[in-house]
């Protein structure tokens, strides 16, 4: 794979300056004129002895919509700063945060997005596809774009345009609670088959292994990835790219690798009992109580758990961080990008939304967004991160290849994935993986189209 496919750790790691034109463009707003419909008026002939009209000072409501902005601090302390530094230069527009929180709000922005009443500004993983499609503004020109990270460009590009920056990186694993370890005399694992040793004394000692909410179904597509990480990436970085190219097959050795460790935690017991019937809240829930050893998730795991021990009154757990590994000891992470921004290509005003994202994008916001629960997505932010999880997370991503996760909907169709993860979840439920490979081959070949992957 390409230099500018892999994740740069040092453009991760480089936190210490901000972009000076975040959030102060220079340039006046003015109404997208091609997607209102509306007919721009001609040049007054005569001179005005009024001043011109400042349109920073008009009057209207920006929404803004997400799938993750709940009621939490973290939250709540982000829409508050991004809202100051939007006042600077709009001090009468209104911002609502229209969110609707999980899956749903997926499929509700398609439908939005496809009527044409979606949000000025729009918080999604789905980029790519919908620049492709005309939904999303070109952003290419904006200030900050040159600093997005390589890694996460082909994500947030079509055909050589910016459509969104990834505000925050993702980076997948397996943290564990480390009085549960220490109490059972056990370290991280330096292979898989120690992995799955520590799941096996784990379980001789009655204490769940691994707690899962497969009830939320990305959360089964986030541990799917974490092993594809490992067990397909090390070996072949440019697995995605020959899928694509036919060089290689879901049906091939790969995939089955992936699927057969999936299965063989299942069919060990090492998940919760309750897994298809538990949701993400759940099993953190549960992990934060001290209820099971190990949860398969992302870097925002540590934040939310300080933020509940303050906010819910849940019990200080201290917890570690491991990259899952491969059979021969090597590790892979996938970090690619979680909440993009983008601007919708028929917002009524676009300059105001563009220069909200900008604001976001800016050290002043983002590093609220990212304060103890993620990585920025654009270079030179710096990130405030207090438990000592997240250095166990640098650490990992430092000492592990870094890849595109096999996870993503942009590099795999999402119909041959959604096959894979429903595969699976039929064997936790006691049901036979069958020909789950070769359907989600023939669904991949079918939907090859919706496909958006970069050149190699």
């Amino acid at each position: 794979m390409k230099k500018n496919f892999v994740v740069s750790i040092s453009a991760l790691m480089a936190m210490s300056l901000t972009l000076a034109a975040c959030g102060n463009s220079t340039a006046s707003p003015s109404p997208n004129i091609a997607s209102t419909g509306e007919k721009q008026s001609a040049a007054p002939t005569t001179a005005s002895s009024e001043a011109p009209k400042n349109a920073n000072n008009d009057s209207y409501t920006l929404r803004v919509s997400s799938w993750f902005l709940d009621d939490t601090t973290q939250s709540t302390n982000f829409k508050q700063a991004a809202e100051k530094k939007f006042r600077e230069k709009y001090p009468n527009v209104k911002v609502q945060w229209d969110t609707l929180i999980g899956e749903k709000y997926m499929d509700k922005l398609k439908a939005d997005l496809t009527a044409g009443s979606a949000a000025d500004v729009i918080f999604s993983q789905n980029v790519a596809q919908f620049g492709k499609a005309g939904y999303l503004a070109d952003l290419s020109n904006e200030p900050w774009a040159a600093n997005v990270l390589d890694a996460t460009k082909p994500l947030e590009s079509f055909d050589g345009k910016l459509y969104g920056a990834a505000a925050t990186v993702s980076v997948n694993g397996v943290f564990y609670n480390k009085k549960i370890f220490s109490d059972a005399s056990l370290q991280p694992p330096k292979t898989w088959d120690d992995f799955i040793a520590i799941n096996e004394k784990l379980k001789a000692k009655k204490v769940t292994p691994i707690i899962a909410g497969f009830k939320d179904a990305w959360t089964i597509g986030l541990t799917l990835g974490v092993i594809a990480d490992s067990m397909i990436e090390v070996a072949n970085p440019n697995y995605l790219f020959d899928i694509y190219n036919g060089k290689a097959k879901l049906t091939g050795p790969e995939m089955t690798a992936t699927t057969d460790a999936f299965l063989q935690l299942a069919k060990g017991g090492y998940f919760n009992k309750d897994a298809l019937s538990l949701d993400w809240p759940g099993s953190l829930a549960a992990f934060e109580q001290g209820k099971a050893a190990m949860i398969i998730q992302g870097n925002w795991v540590p934040g939310m758990m300080d933020g509940d021990v303050k906010d819910k009154g849940m019990p200080k757990q201290e917890v570690g961080f491991f990259a899952m590994p491969n059979k021969e000891g090597k590790s892979a992470l996938s970090a690619g990008p979680d909440h993009s921004i983008s601007v919708n290509a028929k917002s009524q005003h676009m300059q105001a939304a563009k220069d909200f994202v900008a604001m976001v994008l800016s050290q002043d916001v983002l590093s609220v967004h990212i304060k103890d629960v993620a990585f920025p997505g654009i270079k030179n932010i710096k990130g405030d991160f207090a438990n000592p999880a997240m250095t166990d997370v640098m650490n990992a991503m430092n000492t592990s290849a870094s890849v595109i996760g096999v996870n993503s909907s942009n590099f795999l169709a999402s119909s041959a994935w959604t096959g894979i993860q429903n595969g699976v979840l039929k064997v936790i439920g006691g049901g036979d993986f069958g020909d789950t490979l070769a359907v989600a081959q023939q669904n991949y070949d079918k939907d090859k189209g919706t496909i958006v992957i970069p050149k190699q």
